[in-house]
């Protein structure tokens, strides 16, 4: 979303009810301070779409006077919303000339507003007063959906965009767009029913029904107490969230306007940027999915025919398939809850069985040490003969020891001269029953080397067939019969019908 400084440039009255602004919204085809540009063929195309948008400000009491968008972000540095309120509505928009003090003369977007005098009087008098020292400029706020060409930070043109509702600012926010502002201010009067309705209710800030309740001016228990969990942005409109809610509150519970009792249905658990999730006040198992609209800051739910039921917050009623799903997760759950007692039962029957096991081995272990005490005694009383023992058999162990490690040096030798035997022995044999290319080949000397007897065989048997099959086809070839022609005749006949037809049997 982008925003664009503009003016007031007319303020007029007529009374104390509404003040109608006529405000420059922006110069077309002239890039602002902040490098975005509005071509005149787009603004033409767009222009209405600020028709029916919201006038807003931020006013502060204590200075009196106007701030900005007072915009909020997110982590991502993008807008989530705008703490303005809504002050007016614009009924027009335009294009004219316009001439700048220098004098140069551009084409431009004009807009008329209502502003709510009868709701906002200090926020009116403090534009007023701005309008009065030439200090009253404006914010247009833009959805701006593409761009012409590549945008940039010093250079963008908008070229698909929606225009979202115009900003007064304070005295002290400098406007991109120094033209743009209030040209004209004037009053005009709204039905006499609004002024009956603020008249009573400021003559009585608490409505009581005949049985001395207290009723819908008094501060409730707004959505049964509980939180509503905001999804999106909604920046179609110059209303936050809240008020959104809010509005949409009021319309499922609607109060009776001859008793002003509020019937209780519904409670908001979700709202969505197009859509609600309600739960029913007195069914928590119930919930319904209600789209609305915006339009001029009014909420509009849809007819209750598009209403969808559903349940665990939010599964469509009709959905065969999460039914399904949910139909497999809870065989899936029965399933391992099954599996889970079947586990258990056998982890109580190992440890039955631990526990006999280990009384087993408890005995053993005593009887074992009933021994080892037993033999210690024997040891005790024989230890001089052990040692002498001992002393033998270590003297005698190192010895052997000794012993085989001389002996290994020749074992290795004595391997090794066995296979360089054997090896001998298949070289001889072998190279009398292969030829000698066979035998020199690397399959056959890797099994030799390998002392491979079964490998060396089969290469022998691969030969003689080879040599059979060889036999073979010399004998056929010698057996070949030569003939010769003695007369010369045509072997095929020559007349075109026996050429083509054979003949009949």
């Amino acid at each position: 979303m982008e925003t664009i400084n503009s003016k007031i440039i007319e303020i007029a009255s007529k009374d104390d009810i509404t003040t109608t602004v006529t405000m420059l919204v922006h110069k077309n085809d002239a890039a602002n301070g902040n490098g975005l540009d509005f071509k005149q063929e787009y603004v033409e195309q767009y222009k209405d779409t600020l028709v029916n948008k919201p006038v807003v400000a931020k006013y502060y009491e204590e200075t009196d006077d106007l701030s900005d968008h007072e915009p909020e972000f997110d982590e991502n540095g993008r807008i989530v919303r705008l703490n303005t309120i809504a002050i007016g509505t614009i009924f027009e928009s335009w294009i004219d000339t316009y001439v700048s003090e220098d004098g140069q003369t551009y084409n431009a977007l004009y807009a008329k507003a209502d502003l709510w005098n009868y709701k906002y009087p200090e926020i009116i008098t403090c534009v007023k007063r701005l309008y009065d020292e030439g200090n009253c400029d404006s914010s247009v706020e833009v959805e701006i959906h593409s761009y012409d060409g590549e945008p940039k930070p010093e250079y963008r043109a908008a070229k698909d965009y929606t225009y979202l509702g115009n900003c007064l600012l304070g005295s002290s926010v400098a406007p991109a767009d120094s033209d743009a502002g209030v040209t004209a201010i004037n009053q005009k009067e709204i039905a006499s029913a609004i002024k009956n309705d603020l008249k009573r209710l400021e003559d009585n800030p608490q409505i009581l029904d005949e049985e001395g309740v207290e009723t819908m001016s008094t501060i409730e228990v707004f959505n049964k107490g509980k939180d509503i969990k905001y999804h999106g942005e909604l920046e179609i409109s110059s209303l936050k969230f809240e008020e959104v809610a809010n509005q949409i509150y009021n319309k499922l519970n609607p109060i009776n306007a001859k008793t002003d009792n509020r019937t209780y249905k519904y409670w908001i658990r979700d709202l969505y940027t197009d859509y609600v999730i309600a739960e029913e006040w007195d069914d928590y198992s119930v919930l319904w999915k209600i789209p609305y609209s915006i339009a001029n800051d009014e909420v509009t739910l849809a007819s209750e025919d598009q209403w969808q039921k559903g349940y665990l917050g939010f599964i469509p009623d009709n959905s065969t398939e999460i039914n399904q799903l949910i139909e497999e997760k809870e065989a899936k759950v029965a399933e391992l809850n099954s599996q889970l007692t079947t586990l258990k039962e056998e982890l109580n029957t190992m440890s039955e069985q631990k526990v006999t096991e280990v009384a087993e081995l408890e005995t053993k272990v005593a009887e074992l040490e009933a021994k080892v005490t037993e033999l210690n005694g024997l040891l005790v009383s024989e230890k001089e003969s052990k040692d002498a023992i001992q002393t033998e058999l270590s003297t005698k162990v190192t010895e052997l020891e000794g012993q085989i490690t001389e002996l290994s040096k020749y074992k290795d030798q004595v391997e090794q001269a066995a296979k360089d035997a054997k090896i001998a022995e298949l070289n001889s044999k072998y190279s009398k029953l292969l030829s000698k290319e066979t035998f020199a080949s690397e399959e056959a000397q890797k099994a030799i080397e390998a002392c491979d007897v079964s490998e060396l065989n089969s290469l022998v048997v691969q030969e003689i067939a080879k040599e059979k099959a060889e036999t073979e086809v010399e004998v056929s070839s010698k057996d070949d019969v030569t003939v010769v022609a003695s007369k010369s005749e045509d072997l095929l006949p020559t007349d075109k019908k026996s050429k083509w037809h054979s003949p009949s049997k």
